[in-house]
């Protein structure tokens, strides 16, 4: 059958089995505290909290100014409420283009592929980008420079040479799978800027 300008759709639903919709929640839009915009962003799901809370007052009290984007409240306001990669990428484009402060982002969790989880059993917190031909395990690859793609017209990656972006700021991740993992991180981290201040 060939496809042309009359093709037709057809939706067929029972009315007495839509789901109704009881109570409405409103979402969380309060990413920003009222001091000046951060240099350091970090990214954190809600079950990481104490440990994102504990690094962001490490950072703060040896002067780097810094923030926690929370995934809900990133997805809330940037992805209609669905976990999104390009919603956490606008949510760090917004901070570098009205706040020009942002030098760092630091994700804290591990991601995988599949983030919506629609396969399972994979530590999955934080997503990271996958390329275009990601069902081809030879030639795939995982990536968080997507989210340092900050220009305006940017974010379409070619992943060629050709198509190359430059990175606006730095990014890295500590891919923790639980609050535990976090905690060593964390203070392994805590403790090694600790030392570097007294050499």
């Amino acid at each position: 059958m060939e496809m042309g300008a009359n093709v037709q759709k057809l939706v067929v639903f029972d009315p007495n089995q839509s789901v109704e919709i009881k109570t409405l929640t409103p979402t969380s839009q309060n990413l920003r505290s009222q001091g000046p915009w951060p240099e350091l962003l970090i990214i954190a799901p809600a079950v990481l909290k104490s440990s994102a809370e504990k690094l962001l007052l490490h950072k703060l009290s040896i002067g780097v100014f810094a923030e926690i984007g929370y995934l809900n409240e990133i997805y809330d306001s940037f992805g209609y409420g669905n976990p999104d990669l390009n919603a956490i990428r606008n949510f760090i484009a917004w901070h570098y283009q009205q706040g020009g402060e942002l030098k760092n982002v630091l994700i804290l969790g591990k991601g995988t592929f599949d983030y919506k989880e629609k396969l399972g059993g994979r530590p999955n917190l934080v997503p990271i980008y996958t390329s275009r031909n990601s069902l081809n395990p030879l030639s795939t690859f995982s990536s968080d420079d997507y989210f340092a793609l900050l220009e305006w017209g940017n974010g379409v990656w070619e992943e060629s040479r050709e198509g190359d972006e430059h990175m606006k700021i730095g990014v890295g991740r500590l891919p923790v799978i639980n609050g535990s993992e976090a905690s060593i991180v964390i203070n392994k981290i805590i403790d090694y800027e600790a030392k570097s201040k007294t050499w």
